[in-house]
């Protein structure tokens, strides 16, 4: 009895195919449920000073990029921290999805829907909120993490490229 066998290269396109066709169905899934979504690289201008991302409804949106010695992190890091202002003379509810990129790579795109990166928040009539960077667990909504200053051996030298607020809305 003579045993068939699938050659190396086949074996390993079809596990090509399937892996691309994995992360094909997971940009196509994204779009379907994030009406905002765009699975192009993000454009933002990652400066020390406050940018505007957005101006909707009322509620300013701006970020910068903060470099911090962390107690949460245990060494310094670079974040991007953002301010909400409420410029109306009512209450407003805000709600997003962060879409964030490393390498210029979607790196949370598969979970995009997932509570760590569904947020929330209300804003009294012209109150400001600003992130906080000495409690960066408690003000999660409100950075992103964008990279360690000093790396040791093992470290991810990974770093924000870009980052974009899905789903904005404010009621």
């Amino acid at each position: 009895m003579k045993r068939k066998f699938i050659p190396i290269r086949s074996t390993y396109l079809l596990c090509c195919v399937f892996v691309l066709s994995i992360g094909i169905q997971t940009k196509a899934n994204a779009s379907s449920f994030l009406p905002n979504y765009n699975p192009d690289p993000i454009e933002v201008n990652l400066s020390t000073e406050w940018q505007e991302y957005s101006n909707t409804e009322g509620v300013l949106i701006e970020y910068k990029m903060e470099e911090m010695n962390s107690p949460d992190y245990g060494r310094e890091v670079n974040m991007v921290i953002f301010r909400f202002t409420n410029t109306t003379n009512q209450s407003k509810d805000c709600s997003w999805i962060v879409k964030i990129e490393r390498g210029n790579d979607c790196y949370n795109c598969d979970g995009l829907i997932k509570p760590e990166n569904t947020f929330r928040l209300t804003l009294e009539p012209q109150e400001t909120i600003e992130g906080d960077v000495s409690n960066l667990i408690s003000h999660s909504q409100l950075n992103i993490f964008g990279n360690f200053v000093k790396l040791v051996p093992g470290m991810s030298e990974e770093v924000l490229t870009g980052f974009e607020l899905i789903n904005l809305t404010v009621k």
